[in-house]
């Protein structure tokens, strides 16, 4: 088959989506299917084609377009003559997707990655509610025109679902467990983040969670990019927590994996993630991964996988967790075994692809 993938970000773009399309793009290359990426980020090569642009002022890893109607772009696509059309993102090239789509009449796929009615705390910009309104309502709609709905979990589903999105099919994704994997060296007293700076991925958790354990012998490490940074320096400054956090901004993906490795825990107080790669990565280096109650990835969890459930709001109890476990270390050990166990038997990449394999063809096999 020939493939088609537009999104507003790719690889190295430091955020999940892209990392995941990056990963999903070669599963399917190495099956046979021939794989091309539009996108307004990312580096190019000859199957990727990144569309001129600049940064988006109030969020500067991503860009918005230079030209509004990417003319060049579509007779890219055209002269691919994609089987099929995949969009992953609602917004500005996931309605080029759906022009090309209608053009070339041709099946499209979209998939679910962000719940972006959930995210604007996270971003500051002029007449924000507005904006996150009529975009709320522009997806809802760019949706309603695909084949079908892909979702990362059962509840990034249901929530698909709430949004008036009723066609919404689950399709799990993946975590490369040949390349995230427990390391060699001992564990290291660290607490480690990953992941975009921003209010919903619960950024200042982290921070209190840092206070609440000064003095400690365990130190926090925050790796990541995003709109809060200069406020997360701001107040470790103000509240003086230098000697218990680190923030080491974006790290590329062979640094990542080793302080995955060497960490004692992964934290993630995100509570508007429709899956949570970076999670699922930690654990598939065996580290232990301390997330909100509602986390996605419990529902696949049998209790035994690794996962800590906390109720940030109480970050007393945070902390009591971590101590008991540390305390602890035959628990510890049953944990990591457990973290790294849950993600190389329950989420695979050849699985995934051929989940969407069997979408594409369906969907063709109706035309």
């Amino acid at each position: 088959m020939r493939i088609a993938f537009f999104t507003e970000t790719y690889y190295p773009t430091p955020d999940g989506v892209s990392h995941y399309l990056r990963d999903i793009r070669h599963a399917l290359s190495g099956k046979g299917h021939d794989v091309r990426v539009y996108t307004l980020t990312g580096s190019g090569d000859q199957d990727v084609n990144v569309v001129s642009g600049f940064q988006f002022p109030f969020y500067r890893q991503y860009r918005i377009p230079r030209n509004p109607i990417p003319v060049g772009l579509l007779r890219r696509a055209m002269k691919f003559k994609p089987d099929i059309i995949h969009i992953h993102s609602p917004f500005f090239m996931g309605s080029v997707g759906l022009l090309a789509s209608r053009k070339l009449n041709v099946p499209i796929v979209a998939s679910f990655h962000t719940d972006f009615s959930s995210m604007e705390e996270s971003v500051r910009m002029p007449f924000k509610k507005f904006f996150f309104n009529l975009s709320f309502k522009y997806s809802k709609y760019l949706y309603s025109q695909c084949n079908e709905i892909l979702c990362p979990s059962n509840h990034a589903a249901n929530v698909a679902k709430s949004h008036g999105m009723m066609g919404a099919k689950e399709v799990p994704l993946f975590v490369d467990t040949d390349r995230f994997v427990p390391g060699s060296s001992e564990k290291q007293k660290m607490i480690l983040f990953v992941g975009r700076l921003t209010v919903d991925k619960g950024v200042y958790s982290i921070l209190e969670l840092a206070s609440a354990m000064r003095g400690g012998k365990y130190r926090i490490l925050i790796c990541g990019t995003g709109p809060e940074e200069e406020n997360m320096l701001d107040y470790i400054e103000q509240h003086s927590l230098q000697d218990i956090v680190q923030m080491e901004g974006y790290v590329k993906e062979s640094r990542k994996i080793e302080l995955m490795q060497v960490a004692s825990f992964f934290i993630y107080p995100a509570l508007a993630d429709t899956f949570g790669i970076s999670v699922l990565e930690a654990m598939a280096c065996g580290t232990p991964s301390i997330v909100v109650e509602n986390f996605p990835l419990h529902t696949y969890a049998n209790g035994n996988s690794g996962l800590i459930k906390a109720d940030f709001s109480r970050i007393d109890e945070v902390v009591k967790l971590i101590d008991d476990l540390d305390r602890d270390r035959e628990n510890y050990a049953r944990r990591s075994q457990s973290a790294r166990d849950f993600a190389a038997n329950t989420f695979g990449i050849d699985e995934h692809a051929d989940s969407l394999i069997s979408i594409y063809k369906s969907l063709l096999g109706t035309r």
